[in-house]
């Protein structure tokens, strides 16, 4: 019997982060590997010209202040 898909609702890392206008994109496998980088970032904030997806390919919505991670969920 095949088994059951279960779709996570979290996001699930690797996140990457790329940029819109560059193409350039940067692959973090950690929460601290995201807010030790990205210090201060919101994906929702178009100043960033950023899609944040993650490793199933699925949009995330990031926002991160002074280190911290305030939002990291699925985009709805």
């Amino acid at each position: 019997m095949g088994g059951k898909l279960v779709k996570s609702k979290s996001p699930q890392y690797p996140i990457t982060v790329a940029d819109s206008g560059s193409g350039e994109s940067q692959l973090f496998t950690t929460e601290e590997e995201l807010v030790t980088t990205l210090e201060w970032f919101n994906s929702d904030d178009p100043e960033y010209n950023a899609v944040v997806t993650d490793a199933l390919g699925r949009a995330v919505q990031l926002k991160i202040e002074r280190l911290e991670v305030v939002i990291c969920r699925l985009s709805e």
